[in-house]
């Protein structure tokens, strides 16, 4: 089987030059065999067992191209507080629409509390009642109404979602 390949490669080739299809010389000399050069051995080095400070370089120059390329996006220099809004327990209200608010304001907001009124505190950046408290300035409570009002009507819904939008991002 080898010698008939052979001797059928052999003969191909021997047309191929008759018909001048290839020459009889090779057009570019043979590939020569490169060995690379052996590497070098590595030298042992003992590690410095010190650590080495290395100085902190605040470049406003980042700032400064960062704001070049992208004009629309607004730069802190420190990362601002959580915030976190409470939500203050309603009284024989169904709580399914309540906890689908606070779901909707810890996924798309911040992180929510759950509080009794005796737990309002001024940590929290807004509060979400059913009933004023005087103990909070007016511009961090809403004020919430029956839970029928917001099933039955998208529009308050909307406002409501909106309401809580532009107080966190005043606060």
């Amino acid at each position: 089987m080898k010698s008939e390949l052979k001797s059928l490669i052999a003969d191909t080739i021997a047309y191929l030059k008759d018909e001048g299809l290839i020459s009889q010389q090779p057009s570019s000399p043979a590939p020569q065999k490169i060995t690379p050069p052996k590497p070098k051995p590595i030298a042992e080095e003992k590690l410095n067992p010190t650590p080495v400070a290395i100085p902190k370089k605040e470049s406003p120059l980042l700032f400064e191209k960062i704001q070049k390329h992208l004009p629309h996006m607004r730069l802190m220099e420190t990362i601002p507080a959580m915030q976190q809004v409470a939500i203050v327990i309603p009284q024989d209200e169904e709580m399914t629409f309540f906890q689908n608010l606070a779901k909707a304001i810890e996924e798309r907001l911040c992180p929510v509390k759950w509080i009794n009124e005796e737990g309002v505190s001024e940590e929290f950046v807004l509060i979400l009642s059913q009933t004023p408290l005087p103990s909070l300035p007016q511009d961090k409570q809403i004020l919430l109404e029956k839970v029928s009002v917001y099933q039955n009507n998208t529009e308050k819904k909307k406002q409501l979602w909106l309401q809580i939008c532009q107080s966190l991002k005043s606060s």
